[in-house]
């Protein structure tokens, strides 16, 4: 079942799902000290995917882009010798601006927000994610000076379960850094002249006579 709703700048939509045949991952022991990642089918599991966005501009100089999504699942897995839950929702949010500045700049402020909560049989942890950059244009040439990952905030962490085991991943990928960049494109201030076909340079021709 989806539904979807609009209101001025606002988006919402939904959709709910009853999965008849739903293939699950966990950690299965093949032999003692041994362990691998295994496939389950699990019949009837309920899911709801949920978003709302919104996208404006101020003034003609600030557009911002805004959306809130939501995962929840009902789930819940047998293993050998146990079961477990796996029904904490999963949101996320995301907001992106640009701010157009006096002396043709151009300022950029991006946000990634996600919680902590299940999605299918792992765990995942909160992270967060904060850009900002500083774009100039002057004539053919392009600035633009950027910062990735501000609050250092980007780690991920996830845990997959088995029936007595946890296989815990942490990424530790760096994602902060400082770049800046200069652009130069070629003949783009320079006009095209327009192809005149079979009659190109008739009127120079009628002028010589």
């Amino acid at each position: 079942v989806s539904i979807q709703a609009q209101l001025s700048d606002f988006l919402l939509t939904a959709d709910f799902q009853q999965i008849s045949d739903y293939v699950a991952s966990y950690i299965s022991t093949a032999r003692q000290d041994v362990y691998s990642l295994s496939y389950k089918n699990l019949s009837d599991v309920p899911m709801l995917d949920a978003s709302l966005s919104y996208s404006h501009r101020f003034f003609g100089r600030w557009h911002t882009q805004a959306s809130a999504t939501m995962h929840a699942q009902w789930l819940t897995f047998r293993y050998e010798h146990s079961s477990k839950q796996f029904s904490t929702p999963l949101a996320s949010f995301t907001w992106h601006n640009q701010i157009r500045l006096p002396w043709q700049l151009l300022a950029t402020v991006d946000l990634n927000i996600s919680t902590k909560g299940h999605r299918s049989t792992t765990w995942q942890n909160q992270s967060s994610q904060l850009d900002v950059g500083l774009q100039k244009t002057l004539r053919d040439w392009s600035f633009q000076f950027r910062v990735t990952d501000l609050i250092h905030d980007a780690y991920q962490f996830t845990q997959t379960f088995g029936d007595n085991i946890i296989y815990s991943r942490h990424c530790y990928a760096d994602r902060q850094r400082i770049t800046f960049s200069m652009k130069y494109s070629f003949g783009s201030q320079k006009q095209q002249r327009r192809y005149e076909g079979v009659n190109a340079g008739s009127a120079e021709r009628e002028r010589m006579k």
